[in-house]
């Protein structure tokens, strides 16, 4: 009896490891990646037996587990009167562990992207993954991109650099705990505030960082630029989160934040505007839902939604001299404020 269960758990092992690595060792996400690959590359389907002939190394049970964990998936499926397994999801990425030449360029696209509003050492962490996933690539013997290069320049005029301590204590607390800000508001004289927050989500836009979150004092949400943030400190004196994280569609004002992350006084602009500015503006979209009515070659009438009065009117001053007329009247106000005389009243 000793010796048949000794033969079971020899049998065991022996079966796992054909499993879990192939009969030559090969990875399981190895397996499930060349499955993906040959799956996208046959409209009719293959059957377990031609993957594993096709895969290579591995053996059939490991095939059928990696087809049975991406069927659970609803990555694939099997048609069972012919046993021809068919890919249902094309754009289905495995992770990391299996990188695609796709994974280094999104990488490098990423480190150039936000390379001017990251510090050194973010750069350096993003730079390292790219790194990582090279030599993962290479082991595999597959060619990576020619070269570990940064393939896009990106500048920003205005961007405004935020310290890495202060972006990475709020990632670590978005949702999960109560912090304290230390920060400038220039809407005010006091040199630094200090403020109780929850934190719900970071937004970078136009190429600034903002956190939205519950305000203690205001008891309300309120968004601070990071840029103005000097310090986030984290206590266990500050409690747990109390306030319920609104739908994703809510967290930001105006739903979409791509369109405004401010709420104050929402309407409707009609902005005449001249050219060369409104040529200028005719290609910008200021809102999904923006109308523009070209009157004669030379103005532009158009209509835009916004949900910030105040955030709308810094939007417009920067094409101050372009401006014609500005309805309604608390948003021509509000841009009156620092154009006084610049635009009819």
């Amino acid at each position: 009896m000793t010796a048949a269960c000794s033969r079971y758990r020899a049998f065991r092992r022996a079966q796992h490891r054909g499993m879990t690595e192939g009969s030559r060792g090969l990875p399981r996400t190895e397996v499930k990646a060349r499955v993906l690959r040959l799956l996208a590359a046959s409209l009719s389907g293959l059957t377990k037996a031609q993957l594993t002939a096709s895969v290579g190394d591995t053996s059939k049970p490991t095939v059928q587990r990696c087809l049975a964990e991406l069927k659970h998936d609803g990555v694939v499926d099997i048609d069972r009167s012919t046993n021809v397994w068919t890919l249902l999801d094309p754009d289905y990425r495995l992770s990391l562990h299996a990188p695609e030449a796709d994974d280094l360029q999104a990488i490098l696209i990423a480190e150039s992207m936000l390379g001017a509003l990251m510090d050194d050492e973010l750069r350096t962490r993003l730079r390292s993954l790219a790194e990582r996933i090279d030599e993962r690539m290479r082991l595999r013997r597959e060619a990576p991109p020619a070269a570990l290069r940064v393939p896009v320049d990106v500048s920003f005029t205005s961007a405004t650099r935020v310290r890495p301590d202060v972006l990475q204590s709020l990632l670590r607390a978005v949702r999960q705990q109560v912090v304290q800000l230390c920060f400038s508001s220039p809407w005010s004289s006091e040199s630094r505030k200090l403020r109780l927050i929850e934190p719900w989500a970071l937004r970078l836009h136009d190429s600034s960082w903002y956190v939205r979150a519950y305000d203690r004092k205001r008891s309300a949400a309120r968004t601070f630029r990071l840029a103005h943030v000097h310090r986030v400190s984290r206590s266990p004196d500050f409690g747990e989160p109390l306030t319920p994280v609104p739908p994703a569609d809510r967290i930001w004002a105006g739903g979409d934040p791509a369109f405004g992350i401010d709420h104050d006084r929402p309407a409707t602009a009609r902005v005449v505007l001249r050219n060369p500015i409104a040529r200028w503006l005719s290609h910008v979209v200021w809102h999904p839902a923006q109308e523009d009515d070209w009157q004669d070659a030379d103005t532009l009438v158009r209509t835009v939604p916004y949900a910030s009065c105040r955030e709308f009117a810094r939007t417009l001053r920067a094409y101050a001299d372009g401006v014609v007329s500005v309805e309604p009247a608390e948003l021509r106000a509000e841009m009156l404020g620092a154009f006084h005389g610049l635009i009819s009243a």
